[in-house]
Order: structure tokens, then sequence, then C-alpha cells
């Protein structure tokens, strides 16, 4: 879908755009929406009573994934796990559909920990970490719906921001499933916990658990690491005071213009594009000749975006604003969840051959 009709998608689905045109949009979606869940429904139908199986495999599985679309945090959650496992002396496999590779060109969702195993067929990964690359344990990233895969630990992150996409299945709204869908999981992870106050947070919390009957929940917040500077020279190590264009195209663009915020930085600008945008030479020079107009210090985005930067002289400074998942609260449940998949792991090793 071209960057336009996403905006005006997004503009209907959560009532922004206003009108008769936009009106019955939402009436038409509305009843592609029946459609989609009445699919839902015989899909789960089928896993509930067994006419469909679960696979499961040689080591502990981890899912990370979410009920709505756009971005949770799921891949700042995924690099937590996979660095707290590497502590432990595991050989930790991601496997993943590999979505921003297949958009972009690269894998966007890369980082310097693990080993990741993309493809179409999220089973077919899993089979292939576990067995010609000899991991440990494996984390499916962006797995939450698929039902085909045991799961030792399912954690599903959901944004604070909006947490349940405009509280409509898609493509009404932006619910994957509905939100009792969360009684799957075995931990729920409130992302971005920082943009409620204590009080609104912990009315999240308990809304999430009356949701999943009871399933625990744990608070996160992304902690922005010093900016890393991708061209002109070396970045600062805070943001704060920095007059700055800010851009990215990720599933929240609100959420890093918050951090960017958060940061005390000057934001002259913010620009959002999709999620996984492969960026044009001329949306660059837009964004370059913007930037020089403002007269920012830089342009600063995500690493998912740098990843997706082509090489070019820029004429101005560019800074790469990576962050870490930080557990605020509900630490107990977090660790009790991890301790699930050390039981797991130990299980595995009794039985295998």
């Amino acid at each position: 879908m071209a960057t336009h009709w996403k905006r005006t998608y997004l503009e209907i689905v959560t009532g922004r755009r206003r009108g008769a045109v936009a009106m019955a949009a939402r009436t038409g979606l509305a009843a592609a929406s029946l459609l989609y869940g009445g699919v839902l429904a015989l899909r789960n139908g089928a896993f509930a009573l067994g006419l469909r199986r679960r696979h499961h495999m040689p080591g502990p599985v981890v899912g990370v994934g979410n009920i709505t679309l756009g971005g949770t945090g799921k891949t700042p959650m995924v690099e937590l796990l996979v660095r707290r496992f590497e502590a432990r002396g595991l050989r930790v496999a991601v496997a993943s559909r590999g979505y921003g590779r297949q958009a972009g060109g690269v894998d966007d969702e890369a980082f310097d920990a693990g080993f990741r195993v993309t493809g179409p067929d999220r089973l077919a990964n899993c089979r292939r970490a576990f067995g010609e690359l000899r991991a440990d344990l494996v984390v499916l990233d962006d797995g939450f719906q698929d039902l085909r895969l045991h799961r030792d630990l399912d954690i599903a992150m959901v944004d604070a921001s909006d947490p349940f996409g405009a509280g409509r299945l898609f493509p009404r709204g932006l619910l994957r499933e509905s939100p009792r869908a969360l009684r799957r999981a075995d931990l729920i992870v409130v992302s971005r916990a920082d943009m409620l106050n204590a009080g609104e947070l912990a009315l999240l919390r308990d809304q999430l658990a009356t949701l999943s009957g009871g399933r625990p929940t744990a608070a996160a917040v992304h902690r922005p690491r010093p900016p890393q500077a991708l061209a002109g020279d070396p970045a600062p190590d805070l943001l704060a005071g920095r007059r700055i264009l800010g851009f990215c195209g990720v599933g929240n663009p609100l959420g890093f213009e918050a951090t960017l915020r958060a940061q005390k930085a000057r934001v002259a600008a913010f620009r959002a594009f999709p999620d996984h945008h492969p960026y044009s030479e001329t949306e660059l020079d837009g964004l370059e000749a913007e930037a020089r107009e403002l007269e920012v210090d830089a342009l600063v985005t995500t690493e998912k975006d740098a990843a997706r930067l082509s090489e070019r002289g820029w004429t101005v400074p560019v800074w790469v604003l990576g962050v870490d998942l930080d557990i605020v609260a509900g630490q107990e449940n977090f660790e009790t969840a991890l301790a699930r998949v050390e039981t797991a792991l130990r299980q595995a090793r009794v039985e295998a051959p």
C-alpha cells in the first residue's frame, strides 16, 4: 500500500477523517471486519477442538507478539530476551517471517545478538533453528497469531499509547484479534508505560488482567542509548537542547516522537512514514532540504530506519537513536515467566536422545 493510501486508511479507521466518503468507507470496512472475525473464529475453533494440531519443538520456544497492527515494542523485547538468554551461555535463534527484509530489501529488525532465521513459514524456521543450526532455544518474533507452534512462554506486548487499536478488528480498526485473545498469553507487557501516569498505568494493567482472565502483567519503557552518527561529526551524548528534525517509518511513530521530546530535544519538525518504509532518494532529498531550511543540528531517526537508508553524501548530520527496553513494574512477573523457559530447557535436555 502506497504511503498516501496508508495515511488515508489510518485517518479513516481512527475517525480523524470526516465526511460522507469517510463514513461510507468505515461502513464497508466494518462489513469486511465481520468476515475477518468469522475466519478467525473458525481458525481458533479448529485448534481448540483438535482439528488442527500444534507442533512441539525439541527445545523451548518463546513467543513475542501483539494483538494490534503497528509497533508495540516487540523488537526491543526480543533483543532483551536474546541478550538475557545468551548471558546464560545459551545459543539463541530469532525466528521471523522477515517482513522488513521483504518490504525494504534489508532486515531492519536485526541486532548484534543471537542469530536470525527468516522465511515465510515460522514453523519451518523453528525446525531449521533447532535442527541444522543447533539452537538451544528460539525466540519467535511476531508469532502470537501463529497457533501451529507450541510456545513454552508467550509474551504479548501492548502499547500504552494505543492499547486496543482503535477498538475494532481489522480492517475497520487495527486489532489483529479481540483483546480476549490475550488469554493465550503467559505474560502481558505494557510498553511505553511512561506515556501514562501512575493511575492510568494501574488502570490499564487491571483492565488487561480482566480481559485476559487474570494473566500476569508487567510494564516497560524505552531507554534511549546515546545517539550515534550515521553522517557528519560524532553525535553528542544527549539530545537535550539540540534542534532536530525527527523522522521514522515504524509501527508507532508517535512513540518515537514522544521519546525525542522526553529527551528534551528541540523538535523543529517530525515526519512519519509507514512501517518498514523503503525511502526513495526523492524523500531523502526532501528531508535534507527541510533540515537545511529549518537550520537544525541534525536529522534523527531510529535504528530500524537507519538500516533502510541508502548510502549517500549527506549534506546535514544524521543521528541514530537506539533504545533498550527496561521493565519498570511487574519485575517479579517477568522473572517468573523467564523461569518457565529454564524449566522447559531442563526438560528438553532430559528428553533429548
